[in-house]
């Protein structure tokens, strides 16, 4: 919440719109206390409700525009303009390739096999 509301909003407001954030989530987190008292009526009422919030939270938030790579707004004319430059597609997603995101990760470390077995034999005496 706290990372994307810093990206969406311009610098003259962001510290209004992560505190307006921040009270919503809070809000939620008391209500979602309050729907327990739901059982009473309806067994999977607490279940079912937090589940549609849910659902329909992350089928809104694929309208979300992009802001990789993008430089953060300045002014409201700026945030009001976030993604319109964007080549995204409706599904497509900004994870490039494995090998890219974890280059360093999947180096391959070259292997002398007569290395292994001087240290194998050390290992044994």
């Amino acid at each position: 919440v706290y990372v994307y509301t810093a990206e969406m909003f311009p610098t003259v407001i962001r510290n209004q719109a992560v505190g307006t954030c921040s009270l919503v989530a809070r809000i939620g987190g008391i209500t979602s206390l309050l729907l327990d008292l739901l059982k009473v009526y309806w067994l999977p009422a607490p279940v079912f409700i937090m589940g549609v919030v849910a659902t329909t939270a992350g089928a809104l938030a694929v309208f979300f525009p992009e802001t990789l790579g993008q430089k953060l707004p300045e002014t409201m004319d700026e945030a009001f303009r976030i993604g319109e430059n964007s080549s995204r597609g409706f599904c497509t997603f900004t994870c490039f390739s494995v090998k890219e995101m974890f280059d360093e990760e999947l180096k391959t470390v070259p292997r002398d096999v007569s290395v292994d077995n001087k240290a194998l034999d050390v290992e044994k005496e």
